[in-house]
């Protein structure tokens, strides 16, 4: 199964669900589970190539959006930009 050990006071567990998400998560848990309990590597490959790349198609599509002007305004009032 994967490990989770705390590193920095932030476990590697919350990186890994903020990274990949819930489902995709999921995916990689049951994936390994079911690779070490039947013991067929390729279940884990198979699992990892259908997770990995939307993560990266998605981190490729999306742009950062500039904050909108009334935020601005309030940030430059309150000396917070």
């Amino acid at each position: 199964m994967l490990e989770f050990s705390m590193i920095n006071g932030s476990s590697s567990a919350t990186q890994v669900v903020l990274w990949f998400g819930p489902m995709g998560t999921a995916a990689l848990c049951y994936s390994s589970y079911s690779a070490q309990r039947l013991g067929v590597q390729q279940i884990w490959t198979i699992g990892s190539l259908v997770v990995t790349p939307p993560v990266f198609v998605h981190g490729l599509n999306t742009t950062p959006q500039p904050k909108p002007e009334s935020v601005a305004k309030e940030e430059a009032r309150y000396g917070l930009a």
